[in-house]
């Protein structure tokens, strides 16, 4: 039994070598993925100058744990 679980771990861990996201080399997104994505119609716009008020207030947070999250500056300084 004990053979059995460590050859199907290994199986596992040998497989998980070869499997990927993504192929790195293609950058466009088909209509699939697209359609996938956005319910409907995708109206965003780009953002000229993201450094910019209010776009300078949004950022990316990072936990002590490695969890990214979005982040928005409420005040620029605590009182």
């Amino acid at each position: 039994m004990r053979k059995s679980v460590v050859l199907l771990l290994g199986t596992f861990g040998l497989f998980s070598g070869f499997s990927h996201a993504d192929d790195g080399g293609d950058d466009t997104i088909s209509a699939k993925e697209l359609k996938t994505l956005f319910f409907g119609h995708d109206d965003r716009t780009r953002v000229a100058d993201p450094t910019q008020a209010p776009w300078d207030a949004i950022g990316q947070l990072e936990t002590a744990s490695g969890n990214l999250c979005t982040a928005t500056l409420i005040t620029r300084s605590l009182p």
